[in-house]
């Protein structure tokens, strides 16, 4: 059974409503792409936002309302952190002045598989 592979998730928030088509269209047009071409190992990004319908009070929301799940070529996130880590530490990726990067800053977590992929057909090879 082939393990799944390691994803990188990016809450994200954009610095106003004002500037939300910007950072939507930053993110998009500029940033994935050029993520996608200079870190190898991410072999997907999908964005989402998030939904109206919660289990949780509003106030337990995190506070990014945008996510987007990095997926990785396989579970070992050890080159894509460092690639990445390094990218951002010498500023490789065009940013967009509609992202907020003080109250509300990027988050990013790392998570790696601990199983099969499990489907209602049931694991997955």
């Amino acid at each position: 059974m082939a393990v799944p592979p390691a994803v990188l998730l990016a809450f994200t928030e954009p610095v106003s409503d004002d500037r939300l088509d910007e950072f939507h269209r930053w993110y998009d047009e500029v940033h994935v792409p050029e993520l996608i071409e200079k870190i190898d190992g991410v072999v997907s990004v999908t964005r989402y936002a998030l939904g109206e319908q919660q289990l949780v009070p509003t106030a337990e929301l995190p506070g990014r309302r945008f996510l987007a799940v990095y997926t990785l070529d396989g579970p070992d996130v050890a080159s894509v952190a460092d690639q990445l880590g390094r990218a951002l530490r010498d500023m490789e990726f065009r940013m967009s002045p509609a992202v907020n990067d003080s109250d509300k800053a990027p988050v990013l977590h790392f998570y790696t598989p601990i199983g099969a992929s499990r489907s209602a057909a049931g694991p997955t090879p």
